[in-house]
């Protein structure tokens, strides 16, 4: 895309000459630093240049600035600076869902364990605690961001097998409720106590009716039954793995983290150190008991955060 040197506006392909300069435009423009506005410095150059190219891609002129600390700045127009700062938002959740994945390959690998529900687990629940590990020995934040920026589509919302059992067992009783009560109406009018059903193609399309109402119903309790019996299992799960966080994830480290991370990223958000802390906890997860459904370890990190470290 054409610039145009002195103003440093960006134009479409076919224009040769800014309005508003009258001089022509070159095909790229060299950024000066001492015109741009400071954004964000990272410790990492590797992830400055990712914000940069975000930003670029974005459709905001950015640049960088070395400083004599070893950090890089990114910068960008002063007019750009407010529009810059909500696009990071987006770049460092995505930032963080890489870097999520790509420490669950590498638990992945060091586990020799492969993904498996909550149900998968405690059927093959002999377990290695050789090589536990503790927060001390995950990645920082800088390597934390190493992954290239791509999306990553969010887990559907986790439903417990117990609630699960609920939803089912309440359908059993209303399909059988409707069934008997269709059937003692069929009975009623085959005797002429009432009127409902009159004639026999009624009364059989009736009798059908509710009997496919019944069949649902038994097919409905049958799930139930094994629903609940999932929901125990389960249960024994979540209150293993909740126990043994309480344990090996502590205050402590939850104020650790929460002082690294905003040591590094200024002015952050509950929510940007929610995701990052909830990160070290879900590979904390993985370390100790595999990889598990993901919908699922959402649901644990979240009633762990929220139950024990608010």
């Amino acid at each position: 895309m054409p610039w145009c040197p002195q103003c440093r506006e960006e134009y479409k392909e076919g224009v040769v000459v800014c309005p508003d300069c009258e001089v022509a435009l070159v095909e790229t423009l060299e950024k000066k630093v001492d015109d741009y506005c400071p954004v964000y410095t990272f410790a990492s150059k590797e992830l400055a240049d990712k914000y940069e190219a975000y930003l670029n891609y974005s459709g905001i002129s950015a640049g960088e600035s070395a400083n004599d600390d070893g950090t890089t700045t990114v910068l960008v127009r002063e007019k750009d600076v407010k529009k810059a700062k909500k696009h990071f938002n987006a770049f460092y959740s995505v930032e963080m869902q890489n870097s999520f994945a790509d420490e669950m390959d590498e638990l992945a690998e060091v586990t020799d364990k492969k993904q498996q529900s909550a149900l998968e687990w405690i059927r093959n629940s002999e377990m290695d605690t050789s090589d536990i590990l503790t927060p001390d020995d995950f990645t920082s934040v800088d390597e934390e961001f190493s992954e290239a920026i791509d999306e990553i589509v969010p887990a559907e919302p986790y439903e417990k097998r117990s609630d699960k059992a609920k939803d089912v067992f309440s359908t059993a009783i209303i399909f059988f409720a409707f069934g008997g009560l269709g059937f003692l109406l069929v009975l009623l009018s085959l005797f002429k106590v009432v009127t409902i059903f009159s004639g026999p193609f009624f009364l059989i399309f009736a009798t059908l009716l509710f009997a496919g109402f019944i069949v649902v119903g038994v097919v409905s309790y049958r799930s139930y039954l094994k629903y609940k019996s999932e929901a125990e299992q389960e249960d024994q799960v979540t209150e293993a793995i909740l126990g043994w966080l309480k344990e090996n994830f502590t205050k402590e480290d939850y104020n650790k983290y929460k002082k690294e991370f905003t040591d590094r990223i200024e002015n952050s958000t509950p929510e940007e150190r929610y995701f990052y802390i909830s990160s070290k906890i879900k590979a904390l997860i993985a370390s100790r008991f595999g990889e598990l459904d993901e919908a699922y370890l959402d649901y644990i990190t979240e009633d762990f955060y929220t139950n024990n470290l608010q």
